[in-house]
């Protein structure tokens, strides 16, 4: 797994609480949501791609983990505001984006190759509440794409759109810290053990992966190594309702086309418009995704579940988030769209200039280690 390595990696290169605190700006949020208090990273190009990224011009800086144990808590980006990022506390897509890239470079050791950075749309122009206010207040969200507040009989799409899954929402037989009471139920809330401030989302299911998922579990849904997971506007299989489904997708330039269960007829299908099947379903309408939301490949398995780093004190690491995914292109490369491998190949060359660049990194960490050792043998 290329991404959790990179993470590692990046935990040797500075990640960790004992080097920002040496070589960064951290600023301690007394209150923040409720909290006793948060720790948020503030040096110059953090806080100006955090301030970006969620659009928030007054946002203080890029909050760090606060759950975990020894290894996850301010080690990390706090996973309810970064649930998919590269150096969020439990794998999952894992993107390379230019919160981490900052962060790197306000230590002072490295310089971020701009450009290279990965767009994330969880959080993204989400604006300032996000980060200051409850995720849910009094059982309704502002980020429905992010956050869940019931449970449903329907598949819906995962924040990476990976998979199909369900609400992590549930109920404990005591009450939740004030902080964490976001429902006139005090004691409902988001299954423990997955760093999210106990706040539900979309977890996998099952055997729902879109690249490797089980179609018997997942009516509706086209299975390939390229699909991704997109929305359903009140899709029925006779009158079966069926929720969001994974479909064939593909990046051509500008463009996604994408085909579903049923129909081998690649389909345009520009961001906010929809598409009426023809086949397989009774009613509904399937909605178009962003480019960004489906045009990232991972280009390795990752998880949620048993990715090495995740350290929640409970043991509970959302095994349900794990599901797997490859990068080869269309698994029908024969036709037109068989050039969509092209975007694949381009993040395939992110990893690779991540890992070059990381691994050349570590070359010189050891070569300086050994000079010095060296020195101290001849001082001796």
């Amino acid at each position: 797994n290329v991404r959790v390595v990179t993470h590692e990696i990046a935990h040797a290169l500075g990640f960790s609480i004992d080097t920002l605190m040496v070589h960064t700006s951290l600023v301690a949020m007394p209150g923040l949501r409720g909290k006793n208090s948060a720790l948020v990273e503030a040096s110059p190009r953090t806080l100006e791609k955090t301030r970006a990224h969620f659009n928030c011009s007054t946002a203080p800086g890029m909050e760090l983990e606060d759950e975990g144990g020894s290894g996850t808590a301010l080690s990390h980006w706090e996973r309810r505001n970064a649930k998919d990022e590269l150096m969020s506390g439990i794998a999952g897509a894992g993107y390379y984006t230019a919160l981490t890239m900052a962060v790197m470079e306000d230590l002072g050791f490295y310089k971020a190759v701009w450009g290279m950075e990965e767009p994330m749309s969880w959080g993204r122009m989400s604006g300032c509440k996000l980060l200051t206010d409850k995720c849910v207040e009094n059982g309704t969200t502002d980020y429905p794409d992010m956050f869940c507040t019931t449970d449903s009989n329907t598949l819906r799409c995962t924040s990476d759109r990976r998979a199909l899954g369900t609400c992590t929402i549930g109920t404990y037989t005591f009450p939740l810290p004030t902080e964490y009471q976001y429902f006139t139920d005090p004691t409902a809330g988001a299954r423990t053990g997955n760093l999210m401030d106990y706040c539900p989302y979309i977890a996998e299911y099952n055997n729902t992966g879109c690249t490797n998922g089980n179609i018997n579990v997942m009516p509706g849904s086209r299975v390939s190594s390229s699909s991704r997971c997109v929305k359903g506007d009140s899709l029925h299989i006779a009158t079966f309702p069926i929720g969001d489904v994974c479909a064939e997708i593909s990046c051509d330039n500008d463009t996604v086309q994408l085909r579903y269960f049923g129909d081998d007829t690649w389909y345009e299908c520009p961001e906010g418009s929809t598409i009426t099947p023809v086949t397989t379903f009774s009613s509904g309408r399937i909605v178009c995704p962003p480019r960004a939301d489906v045009c990232i490949d991972s280009g390795d398995e990752h998880s949620d579940s048993s990715d090495g780093h995740s350290d929640s004190s409970d043991g509970h690491s959302d095994s349900s988030d794990g599901h797997s995914d490859s990068s080869d292109g269309h698994s029908d490369s024969s036709d037109e769209h068989s050039d969509s491998g092209d975007e694949h190949s381009d993040s395939g060359n992110k990893h690779n200039d991540w890992i070059n660049m990381i691994m050349w990194e570590i070359s010189k960490r050891i070569e300086d280690m050994s000079i010095k050792i060296r020195a101290m043998s001849i001082k001796i």
